[in-house]
């Protein structure tokens, strides 16, 4: 089915326009024929659908109205009315149009659709095929005879359609028609009327067990579901709360190494500070000796000869001056000994004094979240140059890791 969709007609009737006009919203659908033109009108279509749709299992008939016009050589058929046709039988091997029925028929003409003409009728079945049969041939010579008259075939499953047109005494398959989109007051007032006396189908009651045991197999499925999303949603909660504990063990056990390290190196400068006062201590001036104490009163010799005097002091000279000579040397020796453990002691006590001084003015510091050694060079410093010396401060290297709330000592 080919189907084409124009917002304006590009051509327009010409030279009898006041009988009739040409539609200029329209939807082509399939081929158009040269010598017949047929219109349907959107709300006609949609109710023809409609009532196929019903007649899924029974056929449906309905009767056409409308107008035809000619121009040119050419027909034109405007279908813009539809009036159903019930209370009898309506199958492929017969289609009852009665004299009661024609009645009936005439009779809502001039209640619903006064001053419109038969232009055709409408017939549908479940599974009927889009081709003209003896029973439909017939049926269409003996009531609506005419060279203008169509048929429009459908079939409600498949929803496939078809217009036939009687020309040179045989329904002849047209390649397509135009539906047309206009103001249509007498098939919407019909419309609604028909919808109004549509009676309201009683409510489903289901007292089948079969039907009961598939409602509950449903249900137990259902259930099934939102046990399995429920079972779901608690091992992800499960996973997240595991998740969440590994994570602040983690952080725990960090803060406590953290702690551990900052106690150590608290440690270490109280004892560099005790250090360096206990060499204070130990570096004081020695007490020097009085001279009463360096000359003690010397005791008496006894007397001896002459010769022996003389002996005695050429001995005495010459060990005097051995014994002067090793005194002195000894003396100096000993100075000299005295002098390099005063320097010692003195040089020790400056470095202790000066390691105890520096440790003393160095600042300590808290690492903050988010900081690294060469985020507290660059703030501190506006160098990272001071990386260096703050590792050697904190006994740390250059690649190691600093913890929030971790003590250092800055330079």
């Amino acid at each position: 089915m080919i189907e084409v969709i124009y917002k304006e007609e590009k051509k327009t009737a010409q030279g009898n326009d006041e009988f009739f006009h040409i539609p200029k919203n329209i939807r082509q659908i399939g081929l158009i024929s040269d010598a017949c033109k047929i219109y349907v009108e959107d709300y006609v279509y949609t109710f023809l659908g409609k009532i196929a749709a019903e007649g899924k299992e029974k056929g449906k008939l309905a009767l056409l109205l409308g107008q035809t016009n000619w121009k040119e050589g050419v027909s034109y058929l405007f279908v813009r009315c539809a009036l159903e046709i019930s209370d009898t039988d309506a199958t492929p091997e017969h289609i009852g149009f009665t004299e009661e029925v024609w009645k009936k028929i005439q009779e809502e003409i001039g209640v619903h659709f006064q001053g419109q003409q038969i232009i055709g009728w409408f017939f549908s079945y479940p599974g009927i095929p889009m081709e003209i049969t003896q029973v439909l041939q017939k049926v269409h010579q003996n009531h609506f005879g005419g060279s203008d008259k169509i048929l429009f075939l459908m079939e409600p499953a498949e929803k496939e359609d078809a217009i036939f047109r009687y020309e040179n005494g045989y329904l002849n398959r047209q390649p397509g028609y135009y539906i047309y989109y206009e103001k249509n007051p007498l098939m919407q007032a019909y419309m609604i009327e028909k919808s109004k006396n549509v009676p309201m189908e009683p409510e489903e009651q289901v007292a089948d067990t079969a039907i009961r045991n598939v409602r509950k197999i449903i249900q137990q499925k259902k259930e099934k579901k939102e046990e399995e999303s429920q079972r779901k949603s608690s091992m992800v909660t499960y996973a997240a709360t595991a998740c969440v504990a590994i994570a602040a063990l983690t952080v725990g056990i960090n803060f406590v190494n953290n702690y551990q390290k900052m106690e150590e190196v608290t440690e270490k400068v109280e004892e560099a500070s005790v250090q360096s006062k206990e060499v204070k201590k130990e570096v004081e001036p020695l007490p020097t000796a009085s001279p009463a104490q360096k000359d003690p009163t010397p005791t008496p010799k006894p007397e001896i000869s002459t010769t022996e005097k003389e002996a005695s002091d050429k001995n005495q000279l010459k060990g005097a001056g051995k014994e002067t000579m090793g005194k002195v040397a000894s003396r100096e020796e000993s100075d000299e000994a005295q002098e390099k453990t005063e320097k010692n002691s003195a040089d020790d006590a400056k470095e202790e004094s000066e390691e105890s001084s520096s440790a003393s003015v160095h600042e300590s510091y808290v690492i903050q979240p988010g900081d690294t050694l060469f985020k507290i060079s660059m703030e501190r410093y506006h160098s990272m140059d001071a990386m260096k010396e703050i590792c050697e401060l904190n006994d740390l290297s250059l690649e190691e890791i600093i913890y929030p709330g971790q003590i250092i000592v800055l330079p």
